[in-house]
Parts: structure tokens; C-alpha cells; sequence
């Protein structure tokens, strides 16, 4: 029987789009507060805004008792808040930072840690390839990569590197700004990558009436991104339509004209439709299964994957709340069901007197130690990485390692 074709696509923001500010103040804003208490409770809220022509900061959310109740807590919190805003904005000051932070009881806290149960109820999701790059969907990495590029290129006042000068015919792109998004819509036959279909890209630029050459040049820079990741990679991408700006231009952006929040597009942060999670990766504690079941569920899957038991897994984790162990470990590898039974037996056979608690994952993933976000915040690899916020490019980070 033929296998059946699917059509997955992943969004990536630009550095300076709302929603990817709130992300890397989560980060930033969570690593202070583990770095206070490494066992500390809390669910941040983190929305950025324009108030009085200027951009204002609401932090809010619960954080243990004992955190909030620390000698310059607040001021820690801002600063951790302000370094990240100041990296991105040094142009502009960030006007004020409000905080709604609720200060929350010990007792749960306490019983979290003594008795290693989970936080909170979840569905995790995550998928490893066998074959493609950083074994992840091409169609993320692809979306990553563009945005990282563009971002290097406003990074750099508008200098477009050299192994795409030459080519575009423009060693500058004057008219990029920081703000803006990259779409992937690619497809697959079964498991295997078939071709990517089209590329969306909304780019924020400087002049309304130079919309146009904006269109021109990065589709240029587009193409010839994919001509090197397709030489780079060994992959055929296919000739996919490249779309810029198609609403036209778009030069106002950031929290001046629109409202982001750190909770809006978890699924940018993961796998994109591969599966839609119910909780961001960023603001949470680890003992809440948002970031630490989903970096659980990809270890699970890197595993399966590098055994050469299916060349694609998708993996799903269901924890509930207060309890110790994980409900289920469901496998789904779009093949036919002897693959699926095959994966599912080894699975269960490979991880039967595994420690797959919650409390076991945040021990081998480091996740109440701070240089762990610290790391992920740097944001390091090259044009080609899969660096948006790199969770799942990084090999050397636990969940991305073959054991």
C-alpha cells in the first residue's frame, strides 16, 4: 500500500517579533529564579506592551514563598528581564517593568520535591528522523535557518555574507528590520521527506515604498539559502513558491503594534504540527511536564530512531498531575502497523526498568540547574543550525544524545 502523504509546516519568529522577546525573558528570568532555589515552583506570565509611546514590560505568574521572600528578588528579576530587552533594543530603553507576582505556598512545593510527583497534568510530543539533519523535521530546520540568516544580516547593519553577495548581486540589505517570521510548508510520503512546497516570509523593512525591492532581494537570498542548505544537507528541497510580504509593507513592529506573550505559539518552540502542545517550553519550573516531558519524550525518540528500529517516531507522553510515574508512552511512526507494532514492542521492551519519572528526566537533563537555560539562550551554531531557540540542534545537550 502506498504510504501517506503529509503535509507539515513550522513558523519561526525573528529575534526582535513579540512573542519571541517574552520567550528569552522566560528563559533569562527563569534561570534567576532556579539560580536562587533549584527546587523553586513557578509559572511565569511575560507580555510585552507600548504604553505611552514607550515599550512596557508586565511580568506576573506564582513563584514559591521562600523566592519571592529573598532579599532583592525584585531587582534580580528586572535585571534578568533587562538584559535580555537591552540585547535586542539597544536603541530604546525599556520604559518600566510592572510585576503581578503571586507569591505561592510552601506546603505544595514541599510536597512536589519530597515525593518527586508531577506538577501538573500534560500530553508531551516530540519526533526524531533517522536521516534528516539534527534528526529533526527538514521543515523546521529550514524555517530556523532563514530566520537566523535574516537576523545575522539586520545583525549586521544590512551586510549580506559573502557566499550570498555574489550571488544576489547586493552585499547590502539596507531595509531589513528585527521583526517578522518565517513559514515552511513542506510534505512527506510516509516518513520520507518528499520536497519542501513553500516558503512565507514576512519581513519587516524600514521604507513603505520599498516593499518591492525588499520582495526582490530576499527571495534572491532565499534561494540561494536553499541551494546551499540542499548542497550542504545531501537533500533535494524541490522548487518551492517563495511568498514575501504578500500583505505588503510592513515596517512598524516589535510591542509598538503588537502585544506579545511568552504562552502564544508553544508549538513554534517544538515540533509545529508534528503536534501541538498544551503548554509553552519557557516559564515553567521543571517539575511541570511543558518543557521537560517534551525534552523527555524527543530523548525517547532520538533513541528509537539511532537503534534503527524506524526511520521516524513520533513520541507522546501523557503525566497527570500528583502522580510519580507516567500514565503512557505511545509511539507513532506512519508506516504500516507491523512497523508501528515493531517500534511500540521495542519501546516498551527498551525503557521497561527505565526511571521515566518526571523527577528522573529534570536529574539527567539538568533542568533545575541555571547554565542549562543559560546555554540554550546563547543561541550559538551557524547559517545551516537549527537555532530558534536551539533545544534540539545542540547534540551535546542530554535529550539530543544517542545512548
Amino acid at each position: 500500500m502506498k504510504p501517506q502523504v503529509y503535509y507539515p509546516v513550522h513558523e519561526a519568529g525573528r529575534i526582535r517579533k513579540p512573542d519571541k522577546i517574552e520567550e528569552q525573558i522566560a528563559l533569562s528570568v527563569a534561570a534567576y529564579i532556579l539560580s536562587i532555589s533549584p527546587t523553586a515552583r513557578f509559572d511565569l506570565s511575560v507580555n510585552g506592551g507600548w504604553r505611552d509611546k514607550k515599550p512596557v514590560l508586565f511580568l506576573g505568574g506564582n513563584v514559591s514563598g521562600e523566592v519571592c521572600d529573598t532579599p532583592n528578588f525584585y531587582k534580580g528579576l528586572e535585571f534578568a528581564a533587562r538584559r535580555i530587552y537591552c540585547s535586542l533594543y539597544s536603541d530604546q530603553a525599556l520604559q518600566t517593568v510592572v510585576f503581578a507576582i503571586n507569591s505561592q505556598t510552601a506546603d505544595l512545593a514541599r510536597n512536589i520535591e519530597r515525593e518527586g510527583k508531577v506538577g501538573d497534568t500534560g500530553e508531551a510530543v516530540a519526533v526524531a528522523y533517522r536521516h534528516t539533519p539534527y534528526r529533526l523535521p527538514v521543515e523546521r530546520t529550514l524555517a530556523s535557518g532563514l530566520v537566523r540568516l535574516f537576523d545575522e544580516i539586520y545583525a549586521n547593519h544590512g551586510a549580506v555574507p559573502r557566499e550570498f553577495s555574489s550571488v544576489v548581486g547586493s552585499a547590502e540589505f539596507y531595509e531589513l528590520r528585527g521583526d517578522g517570521k518565517i513559514g515552511v510548508r513542506a510534505s512527506y510520503e510516509g516518513a520520507k521527506f518528499r520536497d519542501v512546497r513553500k516558503i512565507i516570509l514576512a519581513l519587516q523593512h524600514g521604507s513603505e515604498n520599498k516593499v518591492e525591492y525588499v520582495r526582490e532581494l530576499a527571495r534572491k537570498i532565499t534561494e540561494r539559502y536553499l541551494y546551499l542548505f540542499s548542497e550542504r544537507m545531501g537533500l533535494q528541497l524541490g522548487t518551492p513558491e517563495i511568498v514575501v510580504n504578500n500583505c505588503g509593507p510592513f515596517t512598524n513592529g516589535g510591542w509598538r503594534t503588537d502585544h506579545g506573550s511568552r504562552e502564544a505559539k508553544p508549538h513554534m518552540q517544538a515540533f509545529g504540527s508534528w503536534g501541538c502542545l498544551e503548554d509553552s517550553l519557557l516559564g515553567e519550573d521543571p517539575s511541570k511536564p511543558g518543557l521537560t516531558a517534551t525534552l523527555a519524550a524527543r530523548w525517547i525518540a532520538v533513541q528509537t530512531v539511532v537503534a534503527g528500529v524506524v526511520p521516524f517516531v513520533r513520541v507522546q507522553l501523557e503525566y497527570t498531575i500528583g502522580k510519580q510515574t507516567l500514565d503512557a508512552v505511545l509511539v507513532n511512526t506512519l508506516g504500516d502497523g507491523d512497523e508501528q507494532e515493531r517500534a511500540q514492542r521495542w519501546v516498551n521492551e527498551r525503557f521497561k526498568t527505565a526511571d521515566l519519572t518526571l523527577d528522573s528526566f529534570i536529574d539527567r537533563f539538568g533542568l533545575r540547574e541555571p547554565k542549562t537555560y543559560e546555554r540554550i539562550l546563547r543561541n550559538g551554531g551557524d547559517l545551516f543550525d537549527d537555532c530558534n531557540l536551539p533545544f534540539f540542534d545542540d547534540s551535546q545537550l542530554p535529550w539530543n544524545r544517542a545512548e
